[in-house]
């Protein structure tokens, strides 16, 4: 899993994610998941593109959602296979 502690290095962390998943998000099961912090403005798009890209390029899009940075944190866990987006 590739986490972003600071939004700044996201750009990085997403080409990083991009990179790994062409590699190793083949097959039957998703290997590197990327994190999208659900609280900033942007993050659904990304989201979306990402998911369509992976669609798009064939491999599987895997993702952990971030709803707050602070304290209590609720997680989810987001594995869609390709043939699901079709």
């Amino acid at each position: 899993m590739i986490d972003a502690e600071h939004s700044y290095f996201q750009p990085a962390i997403d080409h990083t994610a991009h990179v790994l998943s062409l590699t190793y998000n083949r097959g039957q099961s998703a290997t590197v998941y990327n994190t999208y912090q659900a609280y900033l403005t942007g993050s659904a798009n990304r989201l979306a593109e990402d998911m369509e890209r992976a669609r798009r390029e064939g491999y599987r899009f895997a993702a952990k959602l971030v709803s707050c940075p602070w304290g209590r944190q609720r997680w989810w866990w987001l594995h869609h296979a390709q043939q699901e987006w079709q």
